[in-house]
Protein backbone atom coordinates (compact mmCIF):
# COMPACT_ATOMS: atom_id res chain seq x y z
CA UNK A 1 0.00 0.00 0.00
CA UNK A 2 2.74 1.81 0.53
CA UNK A 3 2.27 2.27 -3.84
CA UNK A 4 -0.40 4.61 -3.29
CA UNK A 5 0.85 7.07 -0.71
CA UNK A 6 3.96 7.32 -2.59
CA UNK A 7 2.04 8.05 -5.45
CA UNK A 8 0.48 10.86 -4.13
CA UNK A 9 3.03 12.28 -2.35
CA UNK A 10 5.66 12.37 -5.65
CA UNK A 11 2.28 14.20 -7.48
CA UNK A 12 2.37 16.82 -4.44
CA UNK A 13 6.06 17.53 -4.72
CA UNK A 14 5.75 17.59 -8.16
CA UNK A 15 3.72 20.80 -9.09
CA UNK A 16 3.02 20.88 -12.65
CA UNK A 17 1.13 17.41 -12.82
CA UNK A 18 -2.55 16.92 -11.46
CA UNK A 19 -2.88 13.67 -9.55
CA UNK A 20 -4.47 11.79 -12.59
CA UNK A 21 -0.99 12.22 -14.42
CA UNK A 22 0.82 10.72 -11.69
CA UNK A 23 -0.93 7.52 -11.56
CA UNK A 24 -0.71 5.01 -14.69
CA UNK A 25 -4.62 5.12 -15.53
CA UNK A 26 -6.13 2.50 -17.81
CA UNK A 27 -9.80 4.81 -18.56
CA UNK A 28 -9.70 8.43 -19.14
CA UNK A 29 -11.39 10.37 -16.05
CA UNK A 30 -11.91 14.26 -15.94
CA UNK A 31 -9.09 15.62 -14.24
CA UNK A 32 -11.71 17.16 -11.65
CA UNK A 33 -13.63 13.95 -10.51
CA UNK A 34 -10.51 11.60 -10.21
CA UNK A 35 -8.90 14.46 -7.93
CA UNK A 36 -12.04 14.62 -5.94
CA UNK A 37 -12.29 10.44 -6.08
CA UNK A 38 -8.63 10.13 -4.94
CA UNK A 39 -8.97 13.01 -2.66
CA UNK A 40 -11.91 11.22 -0.89
CA UNK A 41 -10.57 7.86 -0.67
CA UNK A 42 -7.74 8.79 0.60
CA UNK A 43 -9.45 11.41 3.59
CA UNK A 44 -11.65 7.60 4.54
CA UNK A 45 -8.26 6.00 4.68
CA UNK A 46 -6.96 8.60 7.35
CA UNK A 47 -10.70 8.49 9.36
CA UNK A 48 -10.11 4.71 9.65
CA UNK A 49 -6.51 5.35 11.03
CA UNK A 50 -8.34 7.59 13.98
CA UNK A 51 -10.94 4.38 14.29
CA UNK A 52 -8.38 1.93 15.01
CA UNK A 53 -6.76 4.44 18.02
CA UNK A 54 -10.15 5.22 19.48
CA UNK A 55 -10.90 1.04 19.47
CA UNK A 56 -7.39 0.99 20.90
CA UNK A 57 -7.86 3.28 23.47
CA UNK A 58 -11.40 1.50 24.68
CA UNK A 59 -14.05 3.97 22.69
CA UNK A 60 -17.07 1.93 21.66
CA UNK A 61 -16.11 2.64 17.61
CA UNK A 62 -16.56 0.46 14.82
CA UNK A 63 -15.00 0.84 11.37
CA UNK A 64 -16.84 2.21 8.34
CA UNK A 65 -17.20 1.41 4.86
CA UNK A 66 -16.88 4.69 2.60
CA UNK A 67 -20.20 5.08 1.34
CA UNK A 68 -20.58 6.05 -2.81
CA UNK A 69 -23.64 7.77 -4.08
CA UNK A 70 -25.37 7.96 -7.61
CA UNK A 71 -23.33 10.73 -8.86
CA UNK A 72 -19.98 11.46 -11.17
CA UNK A 73 -17.32 11.70 -8.86
CA UNK A 74 -18.70 8.57 -7.23
CA UNK A 75 -19.07 6.80 -10.49
CA UNK A 76 -15.69 7.61 -10.73
CA UNK A 77 -14.19 6.17 -7.90
CA UNK A 78 -16.46 2.92 -8.58
CA UNK A 79 -15.00 2.67 -11.17
CA UNK A 80 -11.10 3.39 -10.22
CA UNK A 81 -11.26 1.15 -7.59
CA UNK A 82 -12.93 -1.43 -9.57
CA UNK A 83 -10.39 -1.33 -12.64
CA UNK A 84 -7.55 0.26 -12.01
CA UNK A 85 -4.90 -2.12 -10.30
CA UNK A 86 -3.01 0.14 -8.50
CA UNK A 87 -5.71 0.64 -6.68
CA UNK A 88 -7.88 -2.54 -6.67
CA UNK A 89 -5.26 -4.52 -5.06
CA UNK A 90 -6.55 -2.58 -2.05
CA UNK A 91 -10.06 -1.88 -1.94
CA UNK A 92 -13.11 -3.37 -3.05
CA UNK A 93 -16.31 -2.22 -3.95
CA UNK A 94 -19.29 -3.64 -2.34
CA UNK A 95 -22.11 -2.60 -3.25
CA UNK A 96 -22.53 1.22 -2.59
CA UNK A 97 -19.47 0.92 -0.35
CA UNK A 98 -15.99 0.90 -0.38
CA UNK A 99 -13.80 -1.36 1.86
CA UNK A 100 -10.39 -2.61 1.87
CA UNK A 101 -10.20 -5.72 -0.04
CA UNK A 102 -10.37 -8.76 1.53
CA UNK A 103 -6.51 -9.85 0.82
CA UNK A 104 -5.08 -7.73 2.73
CA UNK A 105 -4.94 -8.61 6.55
CA UNK A 106 -5.45 -6.60 9.01
CA UNK A 107 -2.21 -5.58 9.94
CA UNK A 108 -1.75 -4.90 6.45
CA UNK A 109 -4.74 -2.73 6.89
CA UNK A 110 -3.74 -1.31 10.32
CA UNK A 111 -0.07 0.02 8.85
CA UNK A 112 -1.62 1.52 5.86
CA UNK A 113 -4.24 3.79 7.56
CA UNK A 114 -0.95 4.77 9.74
CA UNK A 115 1.25 5.11 6.84
CA UNK A 116 -1.66 7.42 5.30
CA UNK A 117 -2.63 9.33 8.36
CA UNK A 118 1.21 10.07 8.86
CA UNK A 119 2.73 10.87 5.70
CA UNK A 120 -0.04 12.04 3.07
CA UNK A 121 -0.81 15.91 2.68
CA UNK A 122 -4.30 15.79 1.08
CA UNK A 123 -5.31 19.33 0.53
CA UNK A 124 -8.36 21.06 -1.20
CA UNK A 125 -6.38 23.06 -3.29
CA UNK A 126 -5.10 19.41 -4.96
CA UNK A 127 -8.72 19.37 -6.46
CA UNK A 128 -7.70 22.40 -8.55
CA UNK A 129 -4.34 21.49 -10.10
Amino acid sequence: MKDLIEMYNDYRNQKTQTIKESYSLRNNYTVEDFNISVITLFDWVRLEHKRYNWIESGRAVKHKSLKIHDNTWCDTLRKIVTEEPSFSRYFKVDGEEITFSDTLTEKDRIEFCRKAAEELVVVSQDLYR
